[in-house]
């Protein structure tokens, strides 16, 4: 066994009405919460904010509520929350929603209680936050998806630069976290399937990154066989509430791999795409250039490819490791289509002049450079042109 490290600081309540156990919570850390959500786009999201925020009046709690939060939340959405939060004397924040919500919460904690911006914590940006001054979050988590509600990362958008990139910081850790899978039955279609996808490649990338072991296999190889399992079952039925649960496990597992072995060449290629076109979801992104990532990779983690091919297709046992690896191709694609994934640059309204200028944003992020294969200028640029039509 290869040496390797595990950390985890998040204490995790998981299952059906564990929302009920949030005032307690919060209720540790002080009587004033700042709730950081999107906007109550259905009536469905308008009840379960209102559920949320009676919970917590009910114990007390005094809720101010910042409902700003966009699909790859920008620079200026945090700063706005951040504001909010220092006016109303937050002492604690919850992220309620999908990753863009946690993400957000996480950041605001930072800008709230430190000079500047958030962008200005970015990974590679000295000084880092300071432990000490942070306002402590809670994480719930309402999709299958992000595994934000375990992992040290938020993710924010430069819209000026046309720049997605993250603060990553071990003290960014939500203290606690909820997986509630009841919170997640209003979650549409198009959502389930992009976050869903997302689980999936959380948990591959996490198996072929270099800070791969023993714990991060046990865990994501539990979480693919689930998304290969149940994720089409979700969208056959967003009611199943026992296949939201599935989802919703697989989701949690894949977020504990990405926060101590990291993902590779697609998200990098990912968070550029959003970076660039904040209309392209991050599920979205990852399907666009799984494709091309799948072909371009696989020949160099054969052992990982042929166990994830066997998943989605136990016949291909009686195939040699290479030959089953080789089928991991197409049996992506065929999942892609499967759930309703099946998608280019160009379907999205990217200028095909513009190949060049997203292959080298693609390079930006290191973590192409955690692929088995590292790609070239050259090589990205073919990446790239590969996605842009199928």
């Amino acid at each position: 066994m290869k040496n390797f490290n595990y950390h985890q600081s998040t204490k995790i309540l998981f299952g059906k009405g564990r929302i009920n156990e949030l005032a307690e919570l919060v209720l540790m850390y002080g009587k004033k919460a700042l709730l950081v959500t999107t906007p109550a786009s259905t009536p469905a999201l308008q009840q379960q904010y209102d559920k949320v925020e009676k919970i917590l009046t009910d114990k007390g709690v005094t809720v101010v509520h910042y409902d700003g939060v966009i699909p790859n939340p920008t620079v200026e959405t945090i700063t706005s929350g951040a504001k909010m939060a220092r006016g109303s004397g937050a002492q604690v924040i919850i992220g309620l929603g999908g990753g863009s919500s946690m993400d957000a919460a996480k950041a605001i904690s930072v800008e709230a209680t430190h000079p500047g911006t958030s962008w200005d914590y970015l990974f590679y940006k000295t000084p880092q936050p300071d432990e000490k001054k942070l306002l402590p979050v809670i994480a719930v988590s309402t999709t299958s998806g992000t595994g934000s509600q375990v992992t040290q990362v938020a993710v924010i958008t430069n819209t000026a630069k046309r720049d997605k990139s993250a603060l990553y910081n071990n003290i960014l850790y939500p203290k606690v976290c909820i997986v509630d899978p009841e919170l997640m039955l209003s979650v549409p279609e198009f959502v389930t399937a992009t976050t869903g996808f997302d689980v999936f490649c959380h948990a591959f990338e996490s198996t072929i990154n270099p800070g791969t072991g023993a714990f991060v296999d046990l865990m994501a190889w539990e979480a693919i066989s689930i998304v290969a399992g149940y994720l089409p079952k979700v969208l056959a039925d967003l009611n199943d509430i026992d296949a939201r649960e599935k989802m919703a496990w697989a989701d949690t597992l894949a977020g504990l791999c990405i926060a101590n072995a990291g993902v590779t060449l697609p998200h990098g290629m990912g968070m550029a795409i959003s970076g660039m076109y904040p209309n392209v979801a991050h599920g979205e992104a990852l399907a666009i250039v799984y494709p091309a990532f799948t072909r371009f990779t696989w020949g160099y983690a054969v052992d990982q490819f042929a166990k994830m091919a066997r998943i989605f297709n136990p016949d291909l046992i009686k195939l040699s490791e290479k030959e089953a690896a080789g089928r991991s191709v197409e049996e992506i694609d065929k999942f892609l289509r499967k759930i309703g994934l099946w998608i280019c640059l160009k379907d999205k309204g990217m200028p095909e002049s513009e190949i060049g200028a997203l292959a080298k944003q693609c390079m930006v992020l290191p973590d192409y450079k955690g692929n088995p294969r590292v790609a070239t200028e050259k090589e990205m640029a073919e990446l790239v042109k590969s996605s842009y039509v199928k």
